[in-house]
């Protein structure tokens, strides 16, 4: 037998035996402890903490398709990336702390809040960058974001609770007006019409203080009878306009996506130019102090800018069917953005 193939046999004879696991232990031990040791001389470890139980991606990442993407095209950059779940210690050579969750967190999830503020100190104490701190993102409550993007000269629905006389007052608005939940995303929003509507609404929902808000219907129609929402994700100072969608009902959502010719080719054109509107809307994120911000905004039939919501954490994900595929650009860009963000961070800590 040749002597090669006789080691062979041998290595892998003895890699089951006790001794031979223990020292396969051992081996992955020493290689752990050079590689916190190298983290801890290099600090540049980019630390990554997100919920166990988080849905809709339990038990994956928010942003698993941005770590595939990073392995693949920033190796360099992924190797730097450590991911944990809470409750977790601040790993050794943390220079960029960034928790991936859902917002606002102290309404949402105390217990999540109070122990990212406990790792948000031992990062501060390391003197480690921290992308979204968690008080911040109550920031995305509706009443709290509107008044703030207000104070930059931008224009948002006017918003009101939903108190207990909401049925009489209206909250000051006008009708018809919107109801939606006071905080989070991708929610259904009811647009009522009436003041039946009103009473028959509130009867069956019988809204808790606080739980709702009401806002001004704003009327974006175009000629062509189509509404548009453009989003521009900001990170830090980078920005890309990642899509516009045109749909044929006024709740704009990208299943109801209309797809034709002209529409494709007017998305392609927003997506593949600079955003006229980047300065006004960089402002915006700094007064809200979010790192990462995505603005969902129309313009009126005067050609106002009205901006609907900003969202702290939003979809990065390839869309499905069609527009994945000539948006491919975007997408890529989106990606490179928040890579440039983390090493931005990285640097900034060296």
């Amino acid at each position: 037998m040749p002597r090669r193939s006789l080691y062979k046999r041998l290595k892998k004879r003895i890699a089951t035996t006790a001794p031979g696991k223990w020292l396969r232990r051992t081996l992955k031990a020493r290689a752990e402890r050079a590689l916190t040791r190298k983290r801890a001389r290099d600090r540049d470890t980019i630390f990554i903490i997100a919920e166990k139980d988080m849905p809709p991606f339990r038990p994956r990442y928010m942003y698993e398709e941005w770590l595939e993407w990073v392995a693949q095209n920033e190796p360099d950059l992924h190797a730097k990336i450590v991911l944990g779940h809470f409750p977790s210690q601040l790993p050794v050579g943390t220079a960029v702390l960034h928790a991936w969750v859902q917002d606002p967190l102290l309404e949402r999830r105390i217990e999540i809040f109070k122990q990212l503020e406990v790792l948000e100190d031992s990062a501060r104490r390391a003197g480690a960058s921290i992308i979204h701190p968690a008080r911040v993102l109550s920031n995305s409550r509706r009443d709290v974001q509107f008044e703030r993007l207000t104070r930059t000269g931008l224009r948002t629905p006017r918003v009101a609770d939903v108190d207990s006389w909401f049925v009489q007052t209206l909250g000051g608005l006008s009708l018809p007006v919107v109801v939606r939940k006071s905080w989070g995303h991708c929610m259904s929003l009811i647009r009522l019409d009436t003041h039946e509507q009103v009473s028959a609404w509130v009867a069956e929902q019988n809204p808790s203080p606080g739980e709702w808000v009401a806002t001004e219907y704003l009327d974006v129609q175009g000629a062509d009878g189509y509404f548009r929402k453009y989003r521009y994700v900001l990170f830090g100072e980078r920005g890309v306009c990642r899509h516009l969608i045109v749909s044929a009902d006024w709740e704009v959502r990208p299943k109801d996506r209309v797809l034709t010719d002209t529409t494709i080719a007017e998305e392609l054109s927003f997506v593949g130019a600079p955003c006229a509107v980047h300065d006004v809307l960089d402002r915006a994120r700094r007064e809200l102090e979010f790192d990462i911000a995505a603005f969902d905004y129309s313009f009126d039939t005067k050609g106002e800018l009205i901006v609907w919501e900003v969202n702290p954490y939003p979809d990065l994900s390839t869309p499905n069917g069609r527009p994945g595929e000539y948006l491919a650009e975007s997408i890529q860009r989106t990606n490179q953005a928040l890579a440039g963000l983390y090493r931005d961070r990285l640097a900034a800590t060296g």
